[in-house]
């Protein structure tokens, strides 16, 4: 039996082993010692077991210890190597690309710079012949041209850095000239704490604060003329109550009408612009949710001049001028005995102010966008002959106003929004995607102050601050149009815009006759990211 076992040592450990871990049972269960001879025997046995592993292990060849020890080191550095790798992943910088731009941000999320882009091209589409022939401000009887053109190419440079703070550079190459939109620093301190500085749109118009690429219609309405495009100032802002009442103040150069401000203001007295927004059902699910009531207000202690007016003209949706104050310049009379040109200029002089109410609705599939503008500003007018001011320079106060309704439906079922809409499927035929539909709708009109023509009651003096042959006194519109969505980024729209006017289109001092009708058709294709 001791032969055996020792010829087959795997069965004699397994064997013992048995017997070893039994025995403490065996011994409770016998009250007998276990012989000493037994004893002995286990104790022989148990060492040779210890000896023949020793052997085993001895009986390797060198090659194989070598291999196992190499196999060692390999698993020690893939284990380096991942911690390495891993480490490397978090410091590494991410590539980001979609519908919102290109960019890069760091792994922890501090840093963050992205490229985004904005390019329209445009048709417009007169109706000529009688209807296409118009006295222009600048006193030339012309005919609409059609024309195809670059409308926006704004690429925009977004960056963030620490969470709070941020910037944005953008642009623009469309037209006949170069120039730069926004530029300006955020400080995102808290949603009801953030800070802007530098070049952007001011907190007024509701339509004026869309984005470019998600407005209703190709071009503004016309009350949107009253308004500022783009300022130079400071503005806190931010949104307090549940995001329900949004809330912004300001103080800026103060822009002219409808135009872009920019560093070469010329007047100490800055504008104090303020708008409050609220949405008091934003947060509760409803027929109501989407209604958003506000009011802003500007004001500001203008003082223009000859060479800087302070004051704009104001355009049609064709983007043709149709109002504007005087500017003229003519040649004295010869019995004048100063034979130099005469000038006779309005400008912006003494307080300007500004109350817009404003409103938006969306509820499902379609949105109503509605604003009011009032202004009250104090203008001049200078009159001289070969630089020798006249007698009659006047000072006044004039009230304009207007208004404007716009509507939309998404007729693929989309949701409305001020952001524009995201189609439910891309533009894909091959798999029954048509992108989005909207239908679009909008009325509204500008009012000038006939005061702006008449002095004393008396239309068509010369002391006045517009001329009615030149400038019409009102402009009402209307305007349908489609938009399609062919997917987030793509966008194709046709707009029919008719306004028709009160004076402006020549004659008789005394009797101006009305500007003729515009007809227009506005075509685009849009990209945005």
């Amino acid at each position: 039996m001791s032969k055996f076992l020792l010829k087959n040592p795997v069965l004699t450990a397994t064997v013992f082993g048995f017997a070893l871990a039994a025995l403490p049972q065996a011994v409770r269960a016998a009250s007998t010692e276990i012989p000493p001879d037994v004893l002995r025997q286990l104790r022989v046995l148990s060492e040779r077991v210890q000896e023949l592993e020793q052997q085993k292990a001895a009986s390797q060849p060198v090659y194989v210890q070598e291999l196992n020890q190499k196999v060692k080191v390999l698993e020690r550095r893939q284990e380096l190597a991942d911690e390495e790798a891993a480490k490397v992943k978090k410091e590494q910088p991410l590539v980001v690309a979609g519908e919102k731009g290109f960019g890069l941000k760091s792994a922890d999320g501090n840093f963050e710079l992205k490229l985004r882009g904005l390019v329209q091209a445009d048709g417009r589409y007169f109706d000529n012949g009688i209807k296409g022939q118009h006295t222009g401000v600048d006193s030339t009887t012309k005919e609409a041209s059609n024309n195809l053109l670059v409308r926006r190419a704004r690429p925009t440079i977004e960056g963030s850095f620490f969470e709070k703070y941020g910037f944005r550079i953008t642009p623009d190459f469309g037209g006949s000239s170069t120039t730069l939109v926004d530029a300006y620093v955020d400080g995102n301190f808290d949603p009801a704490f953030k800070v802007r500085a530098g070049k952007f749109t001011p907190p007024l118009g509701l339509e004026r604060l869309q984005s470019s690429a998600d407005t209703k219609f190709a071009e503004l309405a016309l009350v949107s003329n009253f308004l500022p495009s783009r300022d130079v100032g400071v503005q806190l802002g931010g949104d307090v109550l549940g995001n329900t009442l949004n809330y912004s103040v300001g103080i800026f150069n103060g822009a002219a009408d409808g135009a872009t401000g920019d560093n070469s203001d010329g007047n100490t007295d800055k504008e104090l612009q303020a708008r409050l927004f609220a949405q008091p059902f934003l947060n509760q699910p409803g027929f109501f949710q989407g209604l958003g009531l506000g009011v802003a207000a500007s004001v500001n202690d203008g003082a223009g001049g000859t060479g800087n007016t302070g004051l704009s003209k104001f355009k049609t949706p064709g983007q043709e001028d149709f109002f504007g104050y005087r500017g003229d310049t003519s040649i004295a009379a010869a019995s004048n005995p100063v034979t130099k040109a005469e000038v006779n200029t309005v400008y912006l002089d003494g307080e300007r102010t500004r109350l817009v109410p404003q409103f938006h609705y969306f509820n499902g599939s379609i949105g109503l966008l509605g604003e009011y503008v009032e202004e009250l500003q104090g203008l001049s007018r200078f009159k001289s002959a070969g630089g020798i001011p006249k007698a009659e320079n006047r000072s006044d106060k004039i009230e304009n106003d207007g208004w404007q309704l716009t509507t939309a439906w998404a007729i693929t079922g989309e949701e409305e929004s001020l952001k524009g809409i995201k189609p439910a499927q891309n533009f894909d035929p091959g798999n029954g995607g048509w992108g989005a539909w909207e239908l679009v709708a909008r009325t509204g009109e500008l009012n000038i102050d006939k005061d702006a023509f008449l002095v004393d009651g008396v239309l068509g003096n010369s002391n006045s601050f517009a001329d009615a042959t030149k400038s019409a006194q009102s402009a009402q519109n209307w305007g349908v149009g489609v938009n399609w969505y062919l997917n987030k980024v793509v966008r194709v729209s046709l707009d029919y815009d008719h306004t028709d006017f009160v004076w402006g289109g020549g004659g008789k001092a005394l009797l101006p006759k009305d500007r003729a009708d515009e007809d227009v058709v506005v075509s685009r294709i849009q990209a945005s990211f």
